[in-house]
């Protein structure tokens, strides 16, 4: 990956890591209704899912900087 991002490609990765943050964050509170272990599981496999995801576009935002 480049080190030197323009800032239209920053943008779009500040915007899918807000994307994916909220995304989290709704995952995790319908985690709390869910009473279906079943969905459960999915649920918290999306959830490891997107914490790299997350993590990867932190990392990307740093190196570009």
């Amino acid at each position: 990956m480049p080190d030197d991002l323009t800032i239209y490609e920053v943008r779009e990765v500040k915007q899918l890591l807000s994307f994916k943050t909220a995304d989290l964050v709704k995952s995790r509170l319908f985690t709390k209704t869910i009473s279906s272990n079943q969905f459960k599981d999915i649920l918290e496999n999306d959830i490891e899912l997107s914490c790299g995801e997350i993590e990867d576009l932190e990392n990307i935002l740093i190196a570009s900087t």
